[in-house]
């Protein structure tokens, strides 16, 4: 299994995250979805890089939605907002 490293995002209208991005990547930008079929399927995970150190994004549920997260601070906010968007 190959590491991704995340460096920036997409978001729709909402504010949801729709694409991990890295730039220069030849896999970037992937969409959400493919990225937890990556994780799920054990072919890729995806991380953040931060100055304090390396998170790991997950995925997690609300309601029937999956949707990707990571925690930076130990709070239940998702970290992987803090990302410059693209």
């Amino acid at each position: 299994m190959s590491i991704r490293s995340v460096t920036s995002i997409s978001v729709d209208r909402q504010g949801e995250v729709v694409r991990l991005c890295h730039d220069g990547a030849d896999w970037s930008p992937i969409a959400v979805a493919d990225a937890v079929m990556d994780m799920e399927l054990g072919i890729h995970s995806y991380c953040v890089n931060w100055p304090e150190g390396t998170t790991q994004i997950t995925d997690a549920m609300d309601g029937d939605l999956k949707y990707l997260r990571t925690n930076r601070d130990g709070t239940a906010r998702n970290s992987l907002l803090d990302l410059p968007r693209r």
